[in-house]
């Protein structure tokens, strides 16, 4: 029996965010606003990380810091939980194993970190400022911006994960299964965005046609626009995100403005540390309480997604990381047009896809309702 190893939000991270991987016809590159690229020189190791920043190193990483749960789960996938030596507060197994905790994603504890002394800390290059950066890269600390939150980029950045961590055909496993389903990124439109795999089965239906979606993470009525992970997510299935053109990355919403849009779907995150849905779920009843408030909501009885029963909840193992993502859209695509892709077994490839990435057995629930 395989040693069963609990991911997180890698599932399903771990992965697509469809919303994930390499390109079709068995080459690993990915095509994407920022490739995220790695080579060994005769100085090292050398990466390009999602900043776009060339980061060389002499050796694989030792020692890191992470606020990054997806990328924690991968490393756990790797055999390489034990170089994490402080984590983000937001990152509980870890904390509960007993990795220190180093401050919040947003807030980083930079004194703690200086402290700990890691080869690197591997984080999120949106909330870490100028300032903290060259603290630590002042005391000799790298700064590696790998962030697993994009699927165009997530083949890339497997791959320099893979690297710095000396973990090469780990990583690879996880770009041959992304090729194996061709899920590899075009962008024909900001609205539109999905892979090979899905064109094949889409290609015939015009984006007029094609189905409506709102988009809600874990917070109620908290959306997502065009530069997110969640729009990813939605269009790479075939969708169209009715809150792409939104001035913020996750606005507010109302139920007025929902209805307004009657949006032909619904999808619904939910955190993996409110034990609703994931790998560790046996029972369904959390979930469904979650389902019926969400339709529930004033008004809701009129959408077009309610009455058509397109409406879903999914756990941010499958929903919330580039990695998982891969098998989100899958999900969602087999409820936005079940017909085009009645063939496809979803839980033989998510299977497959747990015993490739984590070398485990699938367990849990992670969709409601459950999606066949």
């Amino acid at each position: 029996m395989k040693t069963k190893l609990i991911c997180m939000a890698l599932l399903a991270t771990m992965a697509v965010s469809l919303t994930a991987c390499g390109t079709s016809g068995g080459s690993s590159s990915t095509s994407g606003e920022m490739n995220t690229s790695s080579a060994v020189q005769s100085t090292g190791i050398t990466i390009t990380d999602s900043a776009g920043r060339e980061v060389t190193l002499e050796k694989p990483l030792e020692t890191v810091v992470t606020f990054n749960s997806s990328l924690y789960d991968t490393l756990v996938s790797f055999g390489a939980a034990d170089t994490v030596i402080g984590v983000g507060d937001s990152i509980k197994k870890a904390i509960a194993d007993g990795v220190p905790s180093v401050g919040a994603w947003n807030d980083p504890n930079i004194e703690k970190i200086l402290e700990l002394k890691p080869d690197a800390v591997l984080t999120y290059k949106s909330y870490m400022t100028d300032e903290n950066e060259k603290m630590l890269e002042d005391a000799g600390i790298k700064c590696i911006y790998l962030e697993l939150s994009k699927a165009d980029q997530v083949t890339n950045e497997m791959t320099s994960l893979g690297k710095i961590f000396g973990e090469e055909e780990q990583a690879q496993k996880y770009v041959d299964f992304c090729n194996k389903y061709n899920l590899s990124y075009t962008y024909p439109s900001m609205k539109l965005s999905y892979n090979l795999y899905f064109y094949q089965r889409l290609k015939n239906i015009k984006e007029e046609d094609r189905v409506k979606v709102y988009y809600e993470g874990y917070t109620d009525y908290k959306s997502a626009n065009s530069t997110t992970g969640g729009h990813q997510l939605v269009t790479s299935a075939g969708g169209i995100n009715i809150a792409a053109d939104e001035s913020t990355e996750y606005p507010e919403i109302s139920d007025e403005w929902v209805l307004e849009q009657n949006p032909q779907a619904v999808v619904k995150l939910v955190s993996n540390t409110k034990n609703i849905l994931g790998p560790n779920v046996t029972d369904s009843a959390a979930a469904e309480e979650v389902y019926n408030n969400l339709i529930s909501r004033p008004g809701w009885s009129e959408l077009q997604a309610v009455k058509d029963g397109k409406v879903i909840i999914l756990a941010s193992e499958i929903g919330t990381t580039a990695t998982g993502s891969v098998i989100g859209s899958l999900y969602l695509a087999k409820v936005f047009y079940p017909e085009e892709f009645k063939d496809i077994d979803l839980t033989k490839v998510h299977e497959e896809f747990q015993e490739t990435l984590f070398n485990s057995e699938l367990t849990g629930i992670y969709a409601y309702p459950e999606v066949n």
